[in-house]
């Protein structure tokens, strides 16, 4: 049986921080099976994850992430927070931020999946901004104020 989130329901996150490290790695051919990363290489990663969300946070993209009291006090266990939609963008784009600290350049085809992979991203984390009409705005048709006091149509009075 297939359940299907409605609209009103938040999306479903089920990485953990650890994972979107890893996943960042082998976007930078540093497979975890093929090279030995280090602890400290990883806690860089996370610092850098940090970092990456919060500048996101303030670009205005609200994505729920997990955030530690400061920059690198966070765990790699901990529960990323954001949606498992966004999960591939932010590893591509957490791959990008990793890639000077390591000498290495992204590739062409990581190049073109970052950009599309941020358009879901941003879809994601966009917040659709609610603001009253201003005073004087110019009511539809529909809108009949007057309609209650002055009736074209008054009721029959037999008497």
């Amino acid at each position: 049986m297939t359940v299907v989130a409605d609209a009103a329901t938040p999306p479903i996150s089920t990485a953990s921080k650890r994972q979107l490290v890893e996943q960042a790695f082998t976007e930078v051919s540093l497979n975890g099976w093929e090279y030995d990363i280090s602890a400290d290489e990883k806690d860089v990663a996370l610092k850098r994850l940090d970092a990456l969300m919060y500048e996101l946070a303030g670009r205005g993209l609200s994505l729920s992430y997990n955030f530690p009291t400061a920059i690198g006090e966070g765990d790699l266990n901990d529960a990323l927070g954001v949606p498992d939609g966004a999960f591939f963008g932010l590893a591509i784009l957490l791959a990008e931020r990793l890639c000077p600290t390591m000498g290495k350049a992204m590739s062409r085809e990581s190049r073109i999946a970052l950009q599309s992979a941020m358009k879901t991203v941003t879809a994601i984390g966009q917040t659709v901004p609610t603001m009253n009409w201003a005073t004087g705005t110019v009511l539809g048709t529909g809108n009949k104020p007057w309609a209650n006091r002055y009736p074209f149509v008054l009721p029959v009075t037999t008497g």
